[in-house]
């Protein structure tokens, strides 16, 4: 009925999502006081755990949320006659406003119908035909951002690459799961029991973000691989190297960007809500915080320059079968070249941070005796991240003029 009316499946998931995280805030706002684990003494006796999950239940709005279910299964574990034929009432008027609703909606499911039909009878044919990895055609999928007739040729290469990667990969999806993963630490930052909770999950967030940061372009290098399937159309096209090397590694850079902005996130509240004093002091955590957010795009950016470079200037290594990350991908050939792309992205670092680090240490320390370290560390953060920027934008000239002169079949020779 809502597809009729003209509202996207997207539109239909998001406001599914909003409802549920509203009703689940709703919930848990009300049975904060009682949402505790019970003692271990409590697992001996049944009685005590059936009354506190009864008390649970029995709050509103949870109690209202589940009065439907409780009203449908209630004849079932009537007691006697009366209680059945009490109980058997709600029941009946609840299957009577299905019926009703299920009869009165004017929806015509033979599309639908005929389309799942003809996908299972697909699938039947390539199971039978020994096609297991075969790729069916896929539904036509939304734009994840109005493109306009003209603008800069990057934006171009990201709203493909946004769209090639499927509707997961949306900035709605993006803040959704920031808005829950707020809503989780600032309820374990509520309860003191559960503080140490939460340290562990920073903790380990923290870990995953070293490892995107370092691994992450590696985790990137297939659709990258994918550039070389169409050099031959991107060099005939009215752009210049550095813009289609800007525009290949723009998808990827975004998606580490966000991933690692979702992960400093959790990080900087599970901080937060330990508090403390000196550098560890909430004002201080946002600064260093915020900072880090700045120096991520550059520094993602200068970490895929790694793979694409390698592609550029070894491209028998990437194009060749068994290649790196490639489809069947074994043997110490592969664990080599692993391995060298692996210490080129710890030299990258390693190189691109002695800059950015001397500049952000002097401007932190000139800012910090004149203004304070607030603002020296946000300063340091934003001078840091304009030299990984310049660092950047080397390397894409350096990429871009590689890319005019490309020629794949002369370079396999």
């Amino acid at each position: 009925m809502l597809l009729g009316l003209g509202v996207s499946a997207w539109l239909r998931r998001g406001m599914l999502a909003v409802l549920v995280l509203l009703a689940a805030l709703a919930c848990g706002w009300s049975m904060r006081a009682n949402l505790h684990v019970p003692v271990v003494e409590d697992w001996s006796h049944p009685g005590e755990l059936q009354a506190w999950f009864e008390g649970l239940v029995g709050m509103a709005p949870l109690s209202w949320l589940l009065a439907p279910f409780r009203w449908v299964v209630a004849p079932m574990f009537a007691i006697d006659g009366a209680g059945f034929l009490r109980a058997l009432l709600p029941a009946l008027a609840l299957l009577a406003l299905h019926y009703v609703w299920a009869v009165r909606a004017q929806v015509s499911f033979e599309d639908a119908s005929i389309s799942h039909a003809r996908n299972r009878a697909e699938k039947v044919a390539a199971l039978r035909e020994g096609r297991f990895g075969a790729r069916l055609p896929s539904k036509p999928r939304g734009e994840p951002f109005k493109l306009s007739a003209t603008g800069y040729p990057p934006v171009a290469f990201l709203w493909k690459g946004l769209l090639a990667m499927g509707p997961f990969y949306r900035l709605r999806t993006w803040l959704l799961a920031c808005v829950v993963l707020v809503a989780l630490c600032q309820w374990l930052a509520a309860d003191p029991a559960l503080h140490g909770l939460l340290i562990a999950l920073g903790a380990t967030v923290s870990a995953i973000g070293i490892w995107l940061v370092l691994l992450g372009p590696m985790l990137m290098q297939h659709g990258l691989r994918r550039t070389f399937e169409r050099m031959d159309v991107l060099k005939a096209t009215p752009l210049r190297g550095w813009q289609i090397v800007l525009g290949e590694l723009s998808t990827p850079a975004a998606v580490m960007s966000f991933a690692a902005w979702l992960v400093l996130l959790v990080g900087a509240q599970a901080l937060l809500a330990n508090g403390g004093s000196g550098m560890r002091a909430p004002p201080n955590i946002i600064a260093m915080a915020a900072g880090v957010a700045v120096l991520i795009p550059p520094l993602s950016g200068l970490m895929l320059c790694i793979p694409f470079a390698g592609m550029l200037y070894f491209p028998a290594w990437i194009v060749a079968p068994g290649a790196t990350g490639g489809a069947g991908g074994r043997g110490f050939e592969v664990i080599g070249q692993r391995m060298v792309f692996m210490l080129g992205y710890f030299i990258t670092v390693a190189l691109a941070a002695v800059p950015a680090a001397l500049v952000a240490g002097l401007a932190f320390l000139l800012v910090n005796l004149a203004i304070g370290p607030i603002a020296g560390l946000i300063v340091a953060a934003v001078g840091a991240s304009a030299t990984l920027s310049l660092e950047l934008a080397g390397a894409l000239r350096l990429l871009g003029r590689r890319v005019d002169g490309f020629d794949l079949s002369q370079e396999l020779r």
